[in-house]
């Protein structure tokens, strides 16, 4: 496979379940791909918190015909959802009546096959039964019918990949996805891939101040067991990474007590993004966050997706709504993320007192736009300054907020105040910011200092 697009069009068809035999191959390409990933296992029976890890599944056959001996359902020919995952074995007749307590349709996507995930966390107690498209459905005659359902159960093992970048301090911040839903892209999939080319990136860049993790693992219960490492790893804070790759608006959802560093970062960068939206914690759809934001884990979590989706949980998510745009565009927002964090310097005045910014020695003046009902042209430094910030939206860099930029800095560099809180009080981009201060420190009017913004207090 040449990029993560092979990747991504390799896995998506695959019946990633809890466990099974193509799972486990999944997570080889995946592996195989990002070769600097770990892997970590958990028996099946396991359990922790009354959370227990499910047996491995397999599929013989399934099929569904009526008294005609019409073909209903079957398995092999309609693919991996059309069986509720972790079905147990079943034959027999049935009426109409008891059958449709035992199939699952989705009237708002008629023509597909919705995903039924329930007996992956119910493996005790599972029941049998078929997904089925709504329309299909809809006609099934008042007759009997034939189920013929073979499939089994053994002891085996629950898999995840852990990717690293360490940085020269051990404090983490883990990127996680889940790995499973069959037959499935943009749920969980783009999600685990974002999150890997994220680590892969942080790699080819200068040593990260942090330590960066993506975790790729089996929805809820794979956290949950992995949570038990989190103060050993210092993991810190989480992302959910999900829904990544689809054409729509971005979705950040905080974090339980909304007070996460994460949350603070991703606020200031979708008020610059037009097509976003802020929500609290699970307020859009709900993902692993809450394996990890929960007392005694303590790891403040927050998630960003692209939400809505109209193929949620069905055979229609599938790789033709792969979208390379929005799966970059997602991939530099987190990127940006993570330079804001790794950059957001504490800032100090060098000097007592105001310096001249417009002296030959300093060109660092701004003017104001207009002063006394005239208009000021854009002198070299905002030109330089723009040059260098490339944003579409223009307001962002008007002549009036830089130059309110330039009058507060002398002040809010005390020592106290880091890059976005003065970000923050002048209603400008971090990066754009960071550009103005930049030129002031290599003038040697300002140290920066940096401190880990995930230290225990």
């Amino acid at each position: 496979m040449k990029n993560y697009k092979d990747l991504i069009k390799k896995l998506t068809p695959m019946n990633r379940v809890h466990i099974g035999e193509e799972t486990r191959k999944a997570y080889k390409l995946l592996n195989k791909f990002y070769p600097k990933s770990k892997y970590l296992r958990f028996s099946s029976y396991e359990k922790y918190n009354y959370w227990e890890i499910p047996p491995e599944w397999k599929v013989d056959y399934a099929r569904l015909t009526d008294e005609d001996g019409q073909v209903i359902v079957d398995y092999k020919r309609d693919g991996f959802l059309s069986l509720f995952s972790y079905s147990p074995s079943f034959h027999g007749k049935v009426r109409l009546h008891e059958l449709n307590e035992h199939l699952f349709s989705n009237p708002l996507l008629p023509d597909a096959y919705p995903f039924y995930f329930r007996n992956m966390y119910n493996f005790r107690n599972p029941v049998w039964g078929f997904s089925i498209p709504y329309n299909k459905r809809k006609n099934l005659k008042k007759c009997e019918y034939s189920v013929e359902i073979k499939t089994s159960f053994k002891k085996s093992e629950l898999e995840m990949l852990e990717d690293t970048v360490h940085g020269k301090l051990k404090d983490s911040i883990l990127m996680v996805g889940h790995f499973d839903h069959p037959a499935q892209c943009a749920d969980g999939l783009m999600g685990c891939i974002a999150a890997h080319e994220i680590i892969k990136r942080l790699r080819q860049k200068e040593k990260t101040k942090l330590t960066y993790r993506a975790l790729s693992t089996i929805e809820i219960i794979g956290s949950v067991f992995y949570s038990k490492f989190v103060k050993k790893k210092k993991i810190k804070e989480g992302l959910v990474t999900a829904l990544s790759g689809i054409k729509g608006p971005l979705v950040f959802a905080k974090s339980l007590n909304e007070n996460s560093y994460i949350d603070r970062v991703f606020l200031h960068l979708l008020s610059y993004i037009k097509k976003s939206k802020i929500v609290g914690f699970r307020d859009a759809i709900g993902n692993d966050e809450i394996a990890f934001d929960v007392h005694g884990v303590n790891v403040k979590c927050s998630s960003l997706m692209r939400w809505p989706y109209k193929y949620y949980h069905s055979d229609l998510d599938n790789f033709d709504k792969f979208n390379e745009s929005s799966f970059e565009n997602y991939i530099d927002i987190i990127m940006k993320a993570i330079h804001m964090i790794e950059n957001n310097y504490i800032i100090k005045l060098n000097i007592n007192g105001l310096p001249k910014l417009a002296s030959k020695e300093l060109n660092l003046y701004i003017s104001p736009g207009s002063m006394s009902g005239m208009s000021q042209e854009s002198n070299e430094l905002e030109k330089k300054i723009n040059k260098i910030y490339t944003n579409n939206n223009k307001k962002n860099n008007d002549l009036k907020k830089l130059n309110k930029l330039m009058v507060l800095l002398p002040g809010l560099a005390d020592g106290k105040n880091t890059i976005l809180d003065v970000s923050e009080r002048c209603s400008l981009p971090f990066e754009l910011v960071e550009i103005y201060i930049n030129l002031w420190t290599e003038k040697k009017l300002l140290k920066k200092i940096w401190k880990n913004p995930l230290a225990s207090k």
